[in-house]
């Protein structure tokens, strides 16, 4: 998991001798990215630190890197059937529960093709089934059939967002919008295209708000949007708080033999434990932004931050900027 992930120097020292790794380890938003090792050995073997490393852009963002690895798991050959080949099967593994594909269901032209996937170690076959060799693969996979759709990405979202597997694929669809700059005008008209009160819009937009503060760089990403956080009297700014609240924390377990078993359900929302990996650059941009918080969400701000203080030791990062 995240938490176990080495750290920023110990990583660095490790990968000095890579031609422009170094560099982009100088880029505060990519160094949270790349300390997650599984992406850390694409970006070694696909080489495409040296290119990113001299990009222009004053910011790269992990969707970036994401669409830099996969353009060089497809550009060997036959580029474009590479690509629908891994879509396809990021369609098909997330409409099932075990995330295997079965090979009979592969159209018979790019068989051939799946074998050299396989040697690449993009896939595994096991039998009749197929898997993508990491989980995240299959994300990205899904990830860029939400590209793909252009126009009908919102609906495709729509229709698949029942599907837990297509979880991570939408929150970085959204994470993708708003590293895209143009003053946020493609997150702005998505997130406007799910303003409705139907259940698929409502958690749309919660996966929306998550993608932010899931990201690795969810600082930028913050700051990035905290205009339109706190836009219309603040109503996606209360409601990214209780995502906070709800999904980036578990139940306080240390409680469960002090309630009766009919409110074990109800202790469960009341008594969590935040999660300081996503809870901590959160706060960051809460202290940055206090003035805000107490004009727009006073009460929900602080319930945030009473969680954070009342479970997290002394010394742990967050508190300062909590308190």
């Amino acid at each position: 998991s995240e938490l176990n992930n080495p750290t920023l120097k110990t990583v660095r020292d490790a990968v000095q001798e890579f031609p422009g790794l170094g560099a982009l380890f100088l880029r505060p938003e990519l160094q949270p990215i790349l300390r997650n090792l599984m992406v850390l050995d694409w970006v070694l073997r696909t080489n495409v630190g040296q290119a990113l490393s001299e990009d222009p852009r004053a910011r790269i963002g992990e969707t970036d890197l994401i669409n830099s690895i996969w353009e060089h798991w497809i550009s060997r050959n036959r580029r474009l059937e590479r690509d629908r080949l891994l879509r396809s099967l990021g369609l098909h593994e997330g409409e099932k529960l075990s995330g295997a594909v079965q090979v009979d269901s592969i159209d018979q032209g790019q068989l051939q093709l799946l074998e050299e996937l396989s040697h690449e170690e993009l896939v595994r076959i096991e039998g009749p089934s197929v898997r993508f060799a990491h989980d995240l693969i299959g994300d990205w996979a899904r990830f860029r059939t939400l590209i793909f759709a252009g126009t009908d990405a919102i609906a495709k979202i729509k229709s698949a967002i029942q599907i837990p597997r297509w979880n991570r694929a939408i929150r970085l669809y959204a994470q993708s919008l708003v590293e895209a700059g143009h003053e946020l005008s493609g997150w702005k008209e998505a997130t406007s295209k799910l303003s409705g009160d139907d259940p698929e819009s409502k958690l749309a937009r919660d996966l929306f708000l998550e993608g932010i503060l899931f990201a690795a760089n969810s600082v930028v990403l913050l700051e990035a949007v905290w205009p339109e956080l706190i836009a219309d009297n603040a109503h996606l700014l209360r409601r990214l708080l209780d995502r906070l609240l709800l999904v980036a924390s578990f139940p306080d377990v240390r409680l469960r033999s002090l309630v009766s078993p009919e409110d074990a359900d109800q202790s469960e929302s009341w008594f969590r434990i935040p999660m300081p990996i996503y809870w901590y650059p959160a706060l960051l941009v809460l202290n940055a932004h206090a003035a805000d918080i107490a004009k727009h969400a006073l009460l929900k701000g602080a319930e945030v931050c009473a969680l954070y203080l009342r479970n997290m030791p002394d010394g742990m990062p967050g508190r300062i900027e909590a308190g």
